[in-house]
């Protein structure tokens, strides 16, 4: 019995450790805080992007990228629509930027939620983009 009473006590006690230490006020001075006017992966952002965009462009409107590939290197298409559009198009393209939404494990899924952006080889500029699921037109 003498255990057990220990054993709630210790439990109860790193219990109001934790909530104390996650409802602490901030101690970083506010110019450190994140800026909450980051740009977002939207879909209104991603329908906004033009041909002809740099990827500073881009990331000016969306945020960073989750991953930039070369597709001049190894990779993996994210899907069987973006895995046709590659084998017609990767010697014109010398780099995709994609932001996940929805990512389900580290390899691609048919479920994942992204979109993508791809950048012609001759002027690193926008030349086409991807989501998934695909775009209704």
């Amino acid at each position: 019995m003498r255990t057990f009473v220990t054993a709630v006590l210790l439990i109860a006690v790193c219990a109001f450790a934790t909530i104390a230490q996650t409802t602490a006020p901030s101690t970083q001075p506010a110019s450190t805080q994140p800026a909450a006017t980051q740009p977002a992966a939207t879909k209104e952002n991603w329908q906004s992007l033009k041909k002809g965009m740099s990827l500073d462009e881009v990331k000016a409107v969306m945020g960073e990228p989750t991953q930039v590939d070369d597709l001049q290197q190894g990779f993996a298409g994210l899907s069987p629509t973006e895995d046709g559009f590659l084998v017609r198009n990767r010697s014109k393209l010398s780099k995709r930027a994609v932001w996940y939404l929805k990512k389900n494990g580290q390899s691609p899924n048919l479920n994942d939620v992204w979109f993508s952006v791809y950048f012609g080889r001759a002027d690193d500029k926008l030349v086409a983009k991807l989501s998934n699921p695909p775009e209704k037109r």
